[in-house]
């Protein structure tokens, strides 16, 4: 699944890190995994307890102690199209 091997006969064990999931069924039924990086992480959580996306977005930034840039902003656009395209956001198909 995540980080294994893809020859079944290595057994060497994965290196040990912090790691957030986001997991979700595709349009086939299928389970998805997609590792997202702290921020995504901490953008999804309170997408999830449906805060506005702004909102989100700022209380994701000010808790990681991240700076609100054009960057983020960018990264979060793209994430979200990404989603969209995965039909993982609800009204996106």
């Amino acid at each position: 699944m995540h980080d294994l091997p893809d020859d079944p006969e290595d057994r060497t064990e994965p290196e040990r890190r912090d790691v957030s999931l986001f997991i979700y069924r595709d349009g086939e039924n299928a389970v998805r995994l997609l590792e997202l990086t702290p921020l995504a992480a901490l953008i999804a959580e309170s997408l999830l307890e449906a805060e506005l996306l702004g909102d989100a977005v700022a209380k994701a930034c000010a808790t990681s102690h991240t700076p609100l840039t054009p960057d983020v902003l960018a990264g979060t656009a793209a994430m979200l199209a990404d989603w969209a395209e995965r039909g993982v956001l609800l009204g996106a198909g």
